[in-house]
């Protein structure tokens, strides 16, 4: 196994961390896959890793980071990993909060951050139909549109939580046509 510089490490960790659009796991399949290719790492060591991430409690990508970075340079290279991954998205969030909270009461800010909200909402309920489809094509649609209609209209007034856990109990009581 070669044993790279902290600055290729962190030049790796940087460019995955900072580009990798998705999942926790998708970042660490790049960063395994890339890892693996520039022989830092075997693919069992990659593998055990996350494993092991996902086993202590926190953010498992930082885990693995931690735990990958310390497996190819100790803990200059765990450092090195974890801020050239963390840092960056950290200080766009910094700077973020920053842009809200000098533009959230202008007009343009108000327009901008209500345009964002809109567009949210529409994500939801597009990946709300897009999940629900398959079951109202199945023929199950009184009670699909049944159980969304009520978790759309229970998100007025409830958390996310209590209304999963309204919408499975009355799932459980109220089964689909296939187990009934």
């Amino acid at each position: 196994m070669e044993k790279p510089s902290l600055r290729s490490i962190a030049r790796l960790f940087f460019r995955v961390g900072n580009s990798t659009f998705g999942s926790g796991p998708a970042t660490v399949v790049l960063l395994s896959r890339e890892m693996n290719e520039r022989r830092w790492l075997e693919p069992w060591q990659t593998d055990l890793y996350y494993t092991m991430a996902r086993v202590v409690p926190g953010t498992n990508v930082v885990a693995f980071v931690a735990a990958t970075g310390y497996a190819v340079r100790g803990w200059a290279g765990s450092l090195a990993a974890i801020l050239a991954l963390s840092v960056p998205a950290s200080a766009v969030v910094v700077l973020l909060t920053l842009a809200y909270q000098q533009w959230h009461d202008t007009r343009l800010g108000g327009a901008f951050i209500n345009g964002a909200m809109a567009a949210i909402v529409g994500i939801i309920i597009g990946a709300a139909c897009l999940l629900a489809a398959p079951l109202y094509r199945k023929g199950e649609r009184v009670r699909t549109l049944a159980l969304t209609a009520s978790a759309a209209a229970l998100s007025m007034w409830l958390a996310p939580l209590k209304i999963m856990a309204i919408i499975a109990a009355v799932g459980l009581f109220w089964p689909d046509g296939e187990s009934s």
